[in-house]
């Protein structure tokens, strides 16, 4: 097709669009509609005015443009001339059964069905490349809709199209281009998730208050009654309040996630990986040693001392204590204090041997991805110093600063707040647009899990003033795992009958992050009578209550309907843990399903080598008189579970 016949089907979709809508509205004001009802001279002059405006505004030839503005101005002067014509010639001609509302909503249609119009053939020009509005048609359609149910609620079903009055019609017409042009004035339709919340909400509320202003001058233009104008500000009252929720919720739901805070499925069970428990002899509080030869460090040591620490002495010493800064040289050291990731990200990878930040990584948004980064820059076996405020800490801080009950409402609201809301789905990213990830709360496991889950670990960790500061060394690549145990549920590898692997469903009872510091934990506090961690502070309270009203164990029952488990029997066990056991007992194992109900609950072992005796011992018997042992242990074990309060650990 030539471009002069474009042009020409261009002028004849136009004059079909007007024609038509006029056809419509008189239909919907009169009940029926007949070119001889339609008024012949009204006809044919309305067509005349389309054409002289169409022609003098050159819309249909002058189409390329660079921006939407400059490309829907054309049209509307066209709308505006083409109104003009109308209004002056229905004042010096007679137009019998052509009312306001005929001419005004007639070309109200037409100018919305011509936009719609305008927008598919721009979306076909591959040349207009800047018509921003075409990626925001959702948004544009989404405001469209609101509005008109707005409408419908509010006025339409109160008072019934047929009983509504010109001038009230006239008014939501009207109400609908200043809404239109208010918002394209505005951009309230381009929709840019680059910018921040506030930025983007800003140009919705100066929407708004133009939409509001207008409206209300056009009430007095058109002299409308007390009721009427009543329910034209309830329209308007709750359009911008809808309006405003689901344009904020659809903004915040698209924006990319900025935060490693993970979603919580309730109803999936994340695989927790074997235990990184290594029994070996561990020299507490030994000092760390970045490598065997004595540099130039005493410059790094005397600078932490009478510069960057001359106000904190007391962090100097246990830094001092636990580290021996005469083997790091203070040409590769860097600190900081900020939470701010670009001050990370400008260093050369692989570069530096001592890297302290002082700012706590609570305010951190991402924190993986921060100490991922530090872990770039740092070289294998560099040190990385830092700090943070676990919550049995933040507890403290709210009872220390104010009387007991407000504390505690403080400390309870807090905990909802920043706890609580983080985790939801549907309001997550509200909180972190409003927050920024400011003042995180993190659990002691949480916070030095975190550690290990990127590579480092901890060498030593002290207290002061309510942060807790901790040494830690890069040992190795960032871990890939995408699902640390934050849900409900969890479910670990162990070995089965015929060592076959099985997953045994638990209930999690420990925080956050927790399965990468079991290494760490014996290594404080090595293992307790009944083989299990001693001072395990991993455990939550809520932890501790359901282990002890064996809540935790109850998942288990999916392994004894599955067949994998059944009442009595041996603990099942990672391969790592496995591996501390006698070949012999191993080989054994592999005869006999694994139990809910373990013979350590029978003859009660304290020792690792007492546990092993106890499980040999079971097998010997079960494979002997497998229905006999298993109700002699299964009667002993209740009896101790129930009368003596035995319990694991």
């Amino acid at each position: 097709m030539s471009p002069k016949q474009k042009i020409i089907l261009r002028y004849l979709i136009d004059a079909a669009i007007y024609m038509s809508s006029l056809t419509v509205v008189f239909f919907l004001r009169e009940g029926s509609v007949s070119f001889s009802e339609l008024n012949h001279p009204f006809f044919f002059f309305y067509m005349f005015s389309w054409g002289a405006s169409t022609i003098l505004s050159r819309k249909i030839k002058n189409h390329k443009h660079d921006d939407f503005i400059s490309a829907l101005k054309p049209c509307l002067v066209a709308y505006f001339l083409m109104l003009g014509l109308l209004s002056l010639g229905s004042s010096i001609l007679d137009y019998k059964g052509i009312t306001r509302f005929i001419i005004s909503g007639s070309m109200l249609v037409a100018f919305i069905i011509e936009l719609v119009w305008m927008l598919y053939q721009y979306q076909l020009d591959t040349s207009f490349k800047k018509f921003k509005i075409i990626k925001s048609k959702k948004v544009f359609m989404l405001d469209f809709i609101i509005l008109l149910w707005v409408f419908n609620i509010v006025i339409i079903t109160k008072i019934g199209f047929k009983n509504v009055g010109d001038n009230t019609l006239l008014l939501l017409g009207g109400l609908l281009i200043i809404w239109f042009i208010s918002g394209v004035t505005n951009h309230q339709f381009r929709f840019d998730f680059s910018r921040n919340y506030w930025s983007f909400i800003r140009k919705y509320v100066d929407s708004y208050l133009v939409t509001i202003a207008l409206t209300s001058f056009l009430i007095f233009i058109l002299k409308i009654q007390d009721e009427t104008k009543g329910l034209i500000f309830q329209t308007l009252i709750l359009y911008t309040f809808w309006s405003f929720v689901i344009v904020s919720y659809y903004f915040i739901a698209r924006i990319p996630r900025k935060t490693d805070e993970i979603r919580i499925s309730f109803l999936k069970a994340n695989e927790l990986p074997d235990e990184l428990i290594d029994i070996k002899e561990v020299q507490k509080n030994s000092k760390y040693h970045y490598g065997n030869t004595i540099r130039n460090g005493q410059a790094l040591k005397d600078k932490l001392k009478s510069v960057y620490l001359l106000k904190y002495p007391q962090i100097f010493e246990s830094i001092d204590k636990y580290l021996a800064l005469e083997t790091l040289d203070i040409n590769n050291s860097i600190t900081i204090r900020s939470a701010d990731p670009y001050n990370v990200n400008i260093l050369p990878d692989n570069c530096i041997e001592f890297l302290m930040n002082l700012h706590e990584i609570n305010d951190i948004r991402r924190i993986n991805a921060y100490l991922i980064d530090i872990n770039k820059k740092l070289k294998i076996n560099g040190v990385f110093i830092g700090k943070f405020e676990p919550i049995k800490n933040r507890y403290k801080r709210y009872l220390t600063k104010y009387p007991f009950l407000i504390g505690l409402l403080f400390y309870s609201a807090d905990f909802l707040w920043k706890r609580v809301t983080p985790k939801i789905p549907f309001i997550q990213k509200f909180y972190f647009v409003i927050t920024k990830g400011k003042s995180r709360p993190i659990s002691m496991a949480e916070g030095l899990g975190r550690l290990y889950f990127c590579g480092f670990e901890v060498k030593n960790i002290f207290e002061i003033d309510n942060f807790v500061y901790f040494i830690a060394a890069k040992i190795k690549a960032p871990l890939t795992d995408k699902t640390p145990s934050y849900g409900p549920f969890f479910k670990m590898r162990r070995i089965g009958k015929d060592g076959n692997e099985i997953f045994v469903y638990k209930v999690r009872t420990m925080h956050p992050y927790s399965e990468y510091l079991q290494k760490f934990v014996y290594d404080m506090s090595a293992l307790q009578e009944g083989g299990k961690l001693k001072n395990d502070f991993r455990i939550t309270t809520w932890g501790k209550i359901f282990r002890k009203l064996w809540i935790d164990e109850l998942p288990m029952l999916i392994n004894f309907f599955r067949g994998e488990l059944k009442i009595v029997g041996v603990r099942p066990l990672s391969k790592h843990y496995l591996s501390l056991y006698n070949a012999q007992l191993c080989e054994l194992r592999k005869k006999v399903k694994p139990g809910l109900v373990p013979p350590f609950y029978h003859d009660m072992p304290k020792t690792l080598e007492e546990i092993q005796n106890s499980e040999l011992n079971y097998i010997n018997l079960y494979l002997k008189s497998p229905v006999k042992t298993d109700f002699i242990y299964f009667t002993k074990a209740f009896k101790n579970i129930v009368f003596n309060k035995a319990r694991s650990g």
